[in-house]
């Protein structure tokens, strides 16, 4: 799976244009220690948004929430990311985000479905205007 590096000056821009992109898309997380265990945090949940906060790599975080109602919602929490990926399927369509931090701990992101944004444009729109009524 192809994938792009993000340089740690872009991740709040990148971040912004991210989940303006893909929100309400259903997303999963997953948590990965260097240890190869795996632990999933959500699955199938609506992404909501991505905040970044950087002023030194200390205290840098990164924070991802899932899910349209906070009741039943996910805020999963990065401290001290050290790099994030965009992943790619060879088709070009965005699959999800691969964020590493400082520890080694790699948190990945990923749409239920990957798909050119050209593909369901419109589709989005349509859901937010039928939950809206």
């Amino acid at each position: 799976m192809p994938s792009k590096d993000i340089p740690r000056h872009e991740w709040v821009k990148f971040c912004n244009w991210f989940k303006r992109q893909h929100h309400g898309w259903l997303t999963s997380i997953r948590v990965l220690e260097e240890q190869d265990s795996k632990k999933v945090v959500a699955e199938d949940l609506a992404l909501q948004d991505i905040e970044v906060r950087i002023k030194d790599s200390k205290e840098d975080e990164l924070k991802i929430i899932l899910g349209r109602k906070p009741d039943r919602g996910v805020v999963h929490k990065i401290k001290e990311p050290s790099y994030v990926w965009l992943e790619k399927t060879t088709e070009g369509a965005h699959s999800g985000l691969q964020i590493k931090d400082s520890r080694g701990t790699t948190t990945q992101l990923r749409f239920r479905t990957s798909v050119l944004p050209e593909q369901v444009d419109g589709i989005v729109m349509k859901d937010r205007q039928e939950g809206e009524s």
